[in-house]
């Protein structure tokens, strides 16, 4: 299954890759000044037009032959207390969640990176394993350039949610952004653009977004998770939508931190299912109106970082996934499905190797069941967890690549074009040089290749994937927080994925 993902602005760039090894690469970038540029034994040699280096055949006479390339704007990953993100119509959201299918797809500073190395010279904060920059990758003349695009939505975007918002077959946009606390849709035009921002005001401090119809009103209506309270904006004509209407008010003392949507229980009106930074998982049932019956007597530990309601077991009846980053006790919890709303909560236990923060879902080994991936989210943590579905809720660690510092959002899809699903994981960086984007490509079998970096822009915080440009091919949507931005990313055309 492909995902969804969006984004819009002015600049258009390559997106830029790096290998991850000593080894130097063909398309690696050379100094023609060095005695050496290519290294002894490689067989490549400098081309003095693109100062790539390559294999004596694959010199070309200027410039615009097809190795060139310049860094581009690229953007970066959601934030790792939020929630991650379920499949919509073909998409993938990091961050935000759609109510239904299960996803197949969604920060601190320190030391040096486990084995993925940063575009660029050493961090401040500790040195990077044997990254070389490879520079703009363009695969040449047929495909030419990934391009990137770039929106301003406001202060702090740090949820974003992909989703055909208007009934035109095209994909649509919603993002949080917390430095002004506003909901902001970007519609899709028939140009492949979008239509100017519309911003609807919203809770203070969001934690989950997500679409699902509420209302069965045959659209998908928004729903925010604030801190105190979660907002419902109903839908409307033509991708537009009403006001917020405040449908929970939680108690003062329980500041929620994630949430999801989906058919517990297995009914027709989605649920939705929220947790707090105190223990407590509470489980909203709609009912008349924007009334939810509440059941928050559940107690989870007290360091959840996200939430998932996804059917691991294809029984129909969706199970919770929760993330429980204490670093001592690194888990995932797995509570399965019941034909009622309500768990009795006796989770499977799913040990993780480093405290996890973001979760996306996909199916890494290709046996029809869903399996995880988790971000790291302890200071200095640089590796994510890939946790293959054994079977009832239990998992298996198959393996923990290296990405580079800070993780903190992750997205799945098909970035390589061989139907095999990838991870892309967006990095916590504000200052440069640092690992913005990991790409980690899927073997079809659990396992992933060595992980690849390249240019994510500013503090990426929040992804999604997803074919925006209907060719085929998934596109990449960051959100770059500190910055205020939000970047699309898109493939060249069919047959021309992201990374090649």
């Amino acid at each position: 299954m492909r995902w969804l993902a969006l984004t819009l602005g002015v600049a258009v760039s390559a997106l830029s890759a790096c290998a991850v090894d000593d080894t130097v690469l063909e398309n690696s970038r050379c100094n023609l000044e060095s005695s050496d540029p290519c290294g002894a034994g490689t067989g490549l040699v400098c081309d003095p037009s693109t100062h790539r280096c390559v294999f004596p055949a694959h010199l070309v006479a200027g410039p615009d032959a097809g190795l060139g390339g310049s860094t581009g704007g690229g953007s970066g990953g959601s934030t790792g207390g939020g929630t991650g993100g379920s499949t919509d119509d073909g998409g993938a959201d990091a961050g935000a969640t759609d109510a239904g299918a299960p996803d197949s797809g969604a920060p601190d500073a320190g030391s040096p990176d486990a084995g993925l190395p940063d575009a660029g010279p050493p961090d401040a904060g500790g040195s990077d394993a044997g990254l070389t920059d490879a520079g703009v990758l363009d695969a040449g003349p047929v495909c030419g350039p990934a391009t990137t695009t770039i929106l301003s939505p406001g202060p702090s975007p740090n949820l974003v949610l992909i989703r055909n918002l208007d009934a035109d077959g095209k994909p649509d946009l919603a993002v949080t952004t917390a430095g002004d606390s506003n909901l902001t849709v970007y519609l899709r035009t028939s140009d492949g653009g979008f239509t100017a921002p519309v911003h609807y005001a919203s809770c203070s401090q969001p934690k989950g977004l997500a679409a699902a119809d509420f209302t069965n009103s045959g659209s998908d209506d928004l729903v925010v998770l604030c801190s105190l309270e979660l907002d419902v904006f109903e839908h409307r004509d033509a991708g537009q939508f009403l006001a917020a209407t405040t449908a929970h008010t939680f108690p003062s003392n329980q500041n929620q931190t994630a949430m999801d949507v989906g058919f517990i229980g297995g009914g027709v009106i989605p649920d939705v299912a929220v947790v707090d930074s105190a223990g407590h998982l509470s489980l909203l049932a709609k009912q008349s109106g924007y009334s939810f019956l509440v059941d928050n007597g559940l107690v989870v530990p007290s360091q959840v970082a996200a939430v998932r309601v996804v059917d691991l077991t294809s029984d129909g009846l969706p199970e919770l996934v929760l993330t429980v980053s204490n670093a001592s006790l690194p888990e995932v919890q797995v509570q399965l499905g019941a034909a009622t709303l309500g768990f009795g909560w006796s989770p499977a236990i799913n040990p993780t190797t480093c405290a996890p923060g973001a979760v996306a879902v996909a199916d890494f080994d290709r046996d029809s069941k869903p399996d995880l991936v988790t971000t790291c989210s302890v200071a200095n943590g640089s590796v994510v967890d890939v946790l293959l579905n054994v079977d009832a809720g239990v998992f298996v660690n198959r393996v923990s690549p290296a990405v580079g510092k800070n993780p903190a959002a992750v997205v799945t899809g098909d970035f390589n074009g061989d139907l095999r699903p990838d991870i892309v994981t967006g990095h916590a960086c504000v200052t440069t040089p640092c690992t913005r984007l990991a790409f980690l490509a899927g073997e079809g079998d659990g396992g992933f290749k060595p992980a690849v970096a390249h240019d994510g822009g500013v503090d990426p915080r929040g992804l999604a994937a997803g074919d925006l440009n209907g060719d085929g091919e998934d596109d990449l949507v960051v959100l770059n927080s500190s910055a205020g931005q939000m970047t699309v990313i898109l493939s060249a055309g069919p047959t021309c994925p992201l990374f090649r």
